[in-house]
Order: C-alpha cells, then structure tokens, then sequence
C-alpha cells in the first residue's frame, strides 16, 4: 500500500516538471519570435532607408537647388506602421526620417549601424552606437546622408544638424536642418552687431537683424523699415519715409470722418505716394478709389457730381489708375473747399505732389 502511493507520489511530480519545463520552451519559444520578428522588421525598415537613399540622392545630383525630393513613387507608411519622409539639407546633404519605431527595434538599428549613412539622430540626438539611446516605445530615428552615398570623416565637419535655432550657435540659425550662418559673407560669418559689407564684416550703426527692429524689418544698411503692412505690427502700416525707405507708422493716420465698415469711404491723415496709398488701404481690407468708384469721367479736369459721403474730405487723394494713354502717371483727385470735385494728373503738377496726396479708399 505504501509503495503504491510513493509511486503516484512520483507520477505527479514527473508531470509537473514536464509541464514546467512545456512552459519554460512556450515563454522561450514566443521570446525568440518576438526577437526574430524585431530583426525582420529592422531589415525592413534599413532596406527601406536605403532604397530611399538611393532615389534621393540622384535627385540631389540632378538638380543642384533641389528644395523637395519627389517622393510619389514610394509609400509613405510602409508594412509594420512606420512613416518615411525626407527633406534636401545644405551642403549636399539629405535626411531620410522613420518614425513610429518600437524600442527593441530602435535596438536593433543602432547595432546594424547603416554605413552609408553620416550621422543617425535618434529622438533629435545623436547616436554614438549605444542602443541605451532607444528609451521610447515609438520613437524617430533621421539619418543623415551625402549626395554622393560616401561615408567620409571630414562630411560633417562645420556642419551642425538642428531642429530649431536653439540647437545652433550664435549668429547661426536652423535653415533646412542645418545650422547656417545668419549674416553669411564670403567666406566669413558675421557676428551680432556687423553688416557685410563689399564682402567684409563691418559694425553698423543700426540694425543686424530683423529682431533688432521692435516693428518692421532689418534693411541690408542696417535701416529697421518695411516694403508693406505685412511686415508690420498690426496696429500700423507702411508708409514712404525718404527717397529709399518705408516705415511702420500708427493706425492714428487715419482720416478723421471715415467709414472703416466694408464698402465704406476711408481716408489717411496724412499724405503719402501713390504705392503706399495702396498699402494703406490693403492694410484695411480695402483698395484705392477708382474712376468707377467716384463716377468720374475718363476726360482730365473734369468737374463731376462726387459721392456726397466723400465731399467732406477736401484735398488731393490718390485714385487707382493712370490719367489717360498717354500719361501713365496715377491719378489724382482734387476735392476742393467748395465747387465739385475733378480729376487731375500729369499736367497737374504731379511730381511736385507725388508724396503730397491723401490715400482714398473704398
């Protein structure tokens, strides 16, 4: 009797150890699957990157200013979920981007190390063959190529790869993914304070660049300016300064009386040439009168019925369009103190008032 159960005693324990040890291979079996479909999908995604490379990098030697890759031939998301894209560099150089990576895959990539890749940034650093680097489940990986596919100590050199100007050194900014001098002449870079001059860095008195300039934008001979209302604040326009500059002035120069609503007449306070009346009144949502707008004839020193909203507004104000076929000057109209309006042009003394006229808009 005791023999009998000694002999069960041991039946179970041998079946315990062999589903243990079933056990043990299954957790082995699914480990080494899961290793094995992590190498498979890091060989995909490196066969990827390098047929990419190639394509990119005949387009980068056939067109030397290449701004885009044409990509319309290759998926953007390839089997597995992981989204290609690429973007020219400066200095003959290109990146190819993966994202969506797992870790152990990330893993994987760093040990494979593509040799005909520069640089390969992982999570914006960059990697120096450890696969420590790899910390996130979904993470970017962006190598760095040259046009010519050649690995070479010296690629990089001076070549600082970013993201945004706060990866870059002083008077450098992140242009294209690569840090580029801001001020660049000839073969020198400009620190903050200097212009280039006749290809010398000089110290100007003045604006370097357009964030030395609280409203506007920085003029190559350190003048803060502007070409139109774009590159102002928006509580102001671009309005003639001199002979070679325009600057921001205040929405304050506005004509008392005018009608600001959509469709209505508006006037500036104060006068201005013909191109900055028309920037003016772009600022505003409107644009210059025309002959259309006032019912003015086409015949010069016409005196006609104007709009009686206008009638108030007695001055010269530039209108949209030349006076005649033989005179291409804008054209001016003339709202005098009392009698009705006419239009003006050439043989009006126009040069003498072509910085002397109001802006009308409508």
């Amino acid at each position: 009797m005791t023999e009998i159960k000694m002999e069960n005693g041991r039946s179970m324990v041998e079946m315990l150890g062999v589903l243990a040890l079933m056990g043990l291979l299954t957790i082995l079996g699914a480990k080494g699957y899961n290793m094995a479909m992590e190498r498979v999908a890091s060989t995909r995604i490196l066969n990827e990157v390098n047929k990419r490379s190639v394509v990119y990098a005949q387009q980068m030697m056939s067109n030397a200013t290449l701004s885009a890759f044409n990509s319309s031939e290759l998926p953007e998301t390839i089997e597995g979920g992981y989204t290609f894209s690429a973007k020219p560099l400066e200095n003959s150089l290109f990146s190819i981007t993966v994202e969506n990576v797992e870790k152990e895959v990330c893993g994987h990539l760093v040990d494979l190390n593509l040799k005909s890749a520069l640089l390969l940034r992982i999570d914006g650093q960059v990697s120096t063959g450890d696969r420590q680097i790899c910390q996130k489940n979904s993470t970017s990986l962006e190598y760095t190529f040259s046009k010519l596919l050649t690995p070479c100590e010296d690629c990089l050199d001076n070549i600082t790869t970013c993201s945004s100007n706060a990866d870059c050194e002083a008077n450098y900014e992140c242009k294209n993914g690569v840090c580029s001098c801001a001020i660049p002449c000839g073969e020198a870079c400009c620190s903050s304070g200097e212009t280039c001059v006749n290809g010398s860095c000089s110290v100007v008195q003045g604006c370097t660049s357009d964030r030395d300039c609280d409203n506007g934008i920085c003029f190559s001979d350190g003048v803060c300016g502007c070409r139109s209302w774009r590159d102002c604040n928006e509580e102001s326009y671009c309005v003639w300064q001199d002979k070679t500059h325009y600057t921001c002035s205040g929405r304050s120069d506005i004509a008392p009386g005018s009608d600001t609503s959509p469709g209505g007449w508006m006037a500036s306070s104060v006068t201005m040439r013909p191109e900055t009346a028309t920037d003016f009144c772009d600022k505003y949502g409107k644009a210059l009168a025309t002959r259309a707008d006032l019912g003015a004839p086409e015949e010069v020193y016409q005196r006609f019925d104007a709009p009686s909203a206008i009638r108030q507004l007695t001055g010269r104000y530039w209108v949209q369009g030349k006076v005649s076929d033989t005179c291409s000057q804008q054209a001016t109209l003339v709202i005098p103190a009392s009698g009705q309006p006419y239009m003006g042009g050439c043989g009006d003394n126009l040069g003498y008032f072509y910085n002397k006229n109001y802006a009308l808009c409508h």
